[in-house]
C-alpha cells in the first residue's frame, strides 16, 4: 500500500521532495502533477503529492522534516562539492512558487504558439522535376486542403476539402484541365455521395451522378432550366443496366432501354396515362 508523504504546492516542489527522498534511498513517486495542465503551475493543494510505500513512511517522513529543519547555510561557507545536498532555507517555498508560477506562464505561452492559426505547406513531386504537383495546407497540425496538378501543367486541377477534425468532406476538379472547376463533389465517411458537373461551360451543373458506398449509381442528365433530368442511366456493380429517358421533358421517363448480361439492347416504350 501506498501513502502520502507530502503535499507540495506544485510540481515544482514535489519533485525536490521526490529527488531529496531518491538521494535518502527512499523510494517515492509524484502524484497528480498532471492535474495542474488547466492552472499551469499555481498552488493547488492536495493536487500533487508525494507517495512512499506504508513501511518507508516513517522514513522518509524524517527525512523530509531533518530538511525543514534545517537553517540557510551562510554565504561565508565554501561551495558545496559536486553530489551534496543542499540544505533548504524555510523561506524557499516561495521561491519554489515563483519558478512553478514562471513555469506555467511558460507552459501558457508555448500551447498558445503551438496553435496559432496558420500554416505551413507540404507536398509531393510525382513526375520528379523538382516542382511541387501536389500541396498539402495545414492548420494546427491537420488537414485542412489538399491541391493537385494532375497533368503537370503548372496549374492546380484537384482540390480536397477537410473539415476541422480532417476528415475529407468534398472535392472540387478541373476533368478537362481549361483552368475552370466544373465538378463538385460531396463526399462522407471517406466515399463520394454525389456529384455535380457542368458539362457545356455554361456555370450551370447539367450533370448529378449519386453514389452508394462510393460506387456511381446513377447519372442524371439535366434540363439546364426545368432542372428535370431528361436521362438517367442507372449502373450496377460492374455495368450499365438501364436508361431512362424523358423526350419531352414534362417529368415522366416515357422510353426505357435495358441491357441483359451480354450487352444486348432492349428498348420498351412507356405508354402516358391520359
Amino acid at each position: 500500500m501506498s501513502r502520502s508523504v507530502y503535499e507540495a504546492a506544485n510540481s515544482v516542489e514535489a519533485n525536490l521532495i521526490k529527488n531529496l527522498l531518491e538521494q535518502a534511498a527512499v523510494p517515492s513517486r509524484v502524484d497528480g502533477e498532471y492535474l495542474q495542465g488547466g492552472i499551469g503551475e499555481i498552488q493547488a493543494h492536495g493536487l500533487v503529492r508525494v507517495v512512499v510505500n506504508d513501511e518507508d513512511y516513517e522514513r522518509a517522513r524524517a527525512v523530509i522534516d531533518d530538511w525543514n529543519a534545517t537553517e540557510v547555510a551562510s554565504e561565508a561557507e565554501p561551495d558545496p562539492q559536486p553530489g551534496t545536498l543542499i540544505s533548504k532555507p524555510k523561506t524557499n517555498k516561495l521561491g519554489v512558487w515563483l519558478i512553478g508560477f514562471l513555469c506555467g506562464i511558460g507552459v501558457a505561452m508555448g500551447h498558445a504558439y503551438l496553435n496559432r492559426p496558420p500554416a505551413f505547406y507540404n507536398g509531393i513531386d510525382h513526375n520528379g522535376d523538382g516542382e511541387l504537383d501536389e500541396f498539402w495546407h495545414f492548420e494546427n497540425s491537420l488537414l485542412t486542403r489538399s491541391e493537385q496538378d494532375r497533368n503537370f501543367d503548372g496549374s492546380i486541377d484537384l482540390v480536397w476539402h477537410f473539415d476541422r477534425k480532417g476528415v475529407l468532406t468534398s472535392s472540387e476538379a478541373d476533368d478537362d484541365f481549361n483552368g475552370s472547376f466544373e465538378t463538385a463533389t460531396t463526399i462522407r465517411q471517406g466515399s463520394p455521395t454525389m456529384t455535380f458537373t457542368d458539362t457545356t461551360g455554361d456555370a450551370i451543373k447539367d450533370l448529378r451522378t449519386d453514389y452508394v458506398d462510393g460506387i456511381p449509381r446513377t447519372i442524371k442528365y439535366l434540363h439546364p432550366k426545368s432542372r428535370i433530368a431528361i436521362q438517367t442511366q442507372h449502373f450496377g456493380p460492374f455495368k450499365l443496366e438501364r436508361t431512362e429517358l424523358d423526350l419531352d421533358g414534362n417529368g415522366t421517363v416515357d422510353t426505357i432501354y435495358a441491357y441483359d448480361a451480354d450487352g444486348v439492347v432492349t428498348v420498351h416504350t412507356v405508354e402516358q396515362a391520359d
